[in-house]
């Protein structure tokens, strides 16, 4: 198994708290915020809780696009319920896109790292995204920045 997919799919043990609710959900987004802050990154930052976003933040050098990229990675974890770095890279693998294999739309959803599901006992519970780093930097910056908030 490729070493990026392996990663991937190891980073889908990450869970939240059994008590996750709208609190923690903007406590994650401000957390992200204070990450890339201190880095000076150009990120756009959202956190999803069941089905509605409930932070959103834009951060300097970050551009509307930055948002534009956060949604429809949004769509393709709240479709599939993986990130959208493990379906990217498992749809790679068999050779067949994920826009191909299930007839969904490049315009609404993005096959592109950056995207986590927050999950617990419950199921899927909401969705962190970055955008506005190359694609594995985005995943691995939501993968530490949960690993973190988690403690």
């Amino acid at each position: 198994m490729d070493t990026e997919l392996a990663l991937a799919l190891s980073h889908e043990q990450t869970n939240v708290p059994e008590t996750w609710d709208i609190r923690f959900a903007v406590a994650l987004g401000k957390s992200c915020l204070d990450r890339a802050s201190s880095l000076e990154l150009p990120i756009t930052i959202m956190v999803r809780h069941l089905g509605r976003t409930v932070f959103a933040a834009g951060l300097p050098g970050s551009a509307s696009i930055n948002d534009n990229w956060a949604m429809r990675k949004i769509r393709l974890v709240e479709l599939f319920e993986k990130s959208s770095m493990l379906i990217k890279l498992e749809h790679e693998a068999d050779g067949v896109s994920v826009y191909d294999r299930h007839s969904i739309s490049e315009l609404e959803y993005a096959a592109a790292g950056g995207a986590l599901p927050l999950r617990n006992s419950s199921g899927v519970v909401g969705v962190v995204v970055i955008s506005g780093l190359d694609q594995w930097s985005d995943h691995v910056f939501c993968v530490d920045a949960l690993a973190d908030f988690n403690g």
